[in-house]
């Protein structure tokens, strides 16, 4: 039995936020570690690496996220799957 809508909404948000902290801190690591290289001299440090793979990741998150909303809202309609508050 599949997942209701508000559940894969509840995935595809998570993913979405993911990718943004991923990325945030992927850019943030990513220019620490090069300021980190240009400060000391030649060569760029392992975590400049690492942290550019996080920019990488997290941009795939976002990518995904983004295409399995479209896919649900497709299916399902604009929307669906959104929470609203109750008052």
């Amino acid at each position: 039995m599949g997942r209701s809508v508000i559940q894969q909404r509840i995935s595809i948000d998570r993913q979405r936020v993911v990718g943004i902290v991923l990325l945030c801190l992927g850019v943030l690591g990513t220019g620490l570690g090069v300021w980190s290289s240009i400060a000391r001299g030649p060569g760029v440090p392992i975590s400049a690496v690492v942290f550019a793979a996080w920019v990488v990741a997290g941009v795939v998150a976002l990518t995904r996220s983004r295409r399995r909303r479209i896919a649900l809202e497709r299916e399902h309609g604009p929307g669906a799957g959104v929470q609203r508050p109750v008052r």
